[in-house]
């Protein structure tokens, strides 16, 4: 069975997600959290984001029911913005990975890039 990704808004009566996913390609780092330890880190693309989910493609496909921490780089114009947020993997076929979002804010990163967690981070 083939997964089939796409890339438009997706809101039609067959689909069963309740937020409205939009397609947003951007770069993305991951942390996989078990028992408050990092276990992997690792960085993909996002696919398209919604208010409860994100889906995104890796080197490879994660287990399903594990903790993760993203950070997006978001794509802003005025103001340098990363997404943080806190979930779960839902589902994992080849490279692409479904996480739902449980907690989540944007930050400013300013001129240098910087990898400061928010304080709702797992690892704290």
């Amino acid at each position: 069975m083939d997964l089939i990704i796409n890339r438009a808004p997706i809101n039609c009566s067959t689909d069963r997600r309740l937020d409205r996913r939009y397609p947003i390609d951007a770069e993305l780092e991951y942390k996989l959290i078990q028992h408050r330890q990092m276990i992997e880190t690792g960085h993909g693309r996002t696919v398209n984001v919604s208010s409860s989910g994100i889906m995104f493609e890796s080197r490879c496909a994660l287990p399903p029911e594990m903790y993760i921490e993203v950070s997006i780089a978001w794509p802003a114009r005025l103001v340098a913005l990363r997404l943080f947020a806190i979930g779960q993997t839902v589902r994992s076929q080849g490279k692409f990975t479904a996480v739902t979002i449980e907690r989540h804010m944007f930050l400013a990163t300013g001129a240098s890039k910087t990898d400061a967690r928010p304080r709702f981070s797992i690892l704290r």
